[in-house]
């Protein structure tokens, strides 16, 4: 999923309408966890307007996680396009 030049997800890309995606992000530090949503950005139908992603993630508040696991305001300015550092866009 992380590494973009592995070819065999390529089928993928435009062909999907719905990714659920949970207990998955935090298995990644935040900039992974950015490229991983770009990645499934890029697997969505341009053509449909009604495609998302969903699903949950959580974990917990233990000193030292804070790289795995995003706040519920974390999470909106990673989606929004802020990311997690220098205002990577989620657009693909």
């Amino acid at each position: 999923m992380l590494n973009e030049t592995d070819g065999r997800l390529d089928v993928l890309r435009g062909k999907i309408d719905i990714i659920y995606s949970s207990a998955f992000s935090h298995l990644f530090e935040r900039e992974s966890q950015l490229r991983a949503a770009k990645r499934m950005v890029g697997f969505l139908r341009p053509d449909n307007p009604d495609v998302m992603i969903f699903g949950q993630n959580q974990g917990p508040k233990i000193e030292g996680w804070e790289k795995y696991v995003l706040d519920p305001g974390t999470w909106a300015n990673f989606v929004e396009g802020g990311g997690p550092g220098d205002g990577d866009e989620m657009e693909d």
